[in-house]
């Protein structure tokens, strides 16, 4: 990666370009750049349907485990159009990864991930949290009563 990077880099300043596309289409030719743009979209592609099933766990749950929506909805008495696994990958497809495919540059994602770096930095206080509760209750689950 570092000299993929390297060599990216000097080639940018060699030809003035600046985009990777503009970089590949003048150091190498246009079918460069066609194959960069199209290993980039399958590369996103891939990508993003990991990101879908990982929501898609999570969030409706898989094994037969709850997910977090039935857990907050109520747990089994929550209405099955709110945990169904199609419904809520479809939405996160929609509300999460649609916005994020379609910037018209790539400064707006600071605001994305600057709110990934906070939601990570949640998650570690909750889970030290839990920890700690856990270890002060003698269990293994924090959530057991």
């Amino acid at each position: 990666t570092d000299i993929t990077a390297g060599l990216l880099l000097r080639a940018t300043d060699a030809t003035d370009a600046n985009t990777y596309g503009d970089t590949m289409r003048r150091a190498v030719g246009g079918w460069a750049a066609t194959t960069l743009q199209v290993a980039v979209v399958v590369n996103n592609l891939g990508l993003n349907i990991v990101y879908l099933i990982i929501m898609g766990d999570c969030l409706a749950g898989a094994n037969g485990d709850q997910g977090a929506i039935a857990g907050i909805l109520g747990g089994e008495s929550a209405p099955a159009w709110a945990t169904d696994r199609v419904i809520i990958m479809g939405a996160s497809c929609a509300l999460i990864l649609a916005p994020l495919c379609v910037v018209r540059s790539i400064d707006t994602l600071r605001f994305s991930s600057y709110l990934s770096a906070v939601l990570m930095a949640l998650f570690v206080v909750v889970m030290c949290t839990l920890c700690a509760k856990s270890l002060a209750m003698g269990s293994d689950s924090p959530l057991s009563k």
